[in-house]
């Protein structure tokens, strides 16, 4: 069993129900992919449509981070996730000058 934190900022925060971090016990073995799919089960709809557009591909404006690296589903799907990770999900943020 391994135990990771998920936090939620922005449009994450309201897709799951205005809640900022849950800790999650998984079973050893779990990728991204099946975090992914143990959300959707979770939080419904509201959060799929935030992450994936109508061809299933990652939107632009949705970021996954594991322990403060940037993640794409693509290339990270199958990263397992190890005891203690914190995996968060945001949006890009712009900053002007």
């Amino acid at each position: 069993m391994l135990r990771v934190k998920v936090r939620y900022y922005l449009i994450f925060y309201l897709a799951v129900g205005s809640r900022l971090e849950e800790i999650l016990d998984l079973k050893e073995g779990t990728t991204i992919g099946d975090l992914l799919t143990e959300l959707i089960e979770r939080h419904g709809n509201e959060l799929a449509r935030r992450l994936w557009d109508e061809d299933g591909k990652l939107l632009s404006t949705a970021w996954i981070l594991v322990n403060g690296l940037h993640c794409t589903e693509e290339a990270h799907s199958d990263l397992e996730l190890k005891n203690g990770d914190t995996v968060v999900f945001t949006t890009p943020m712009l900053v002007g000058g």
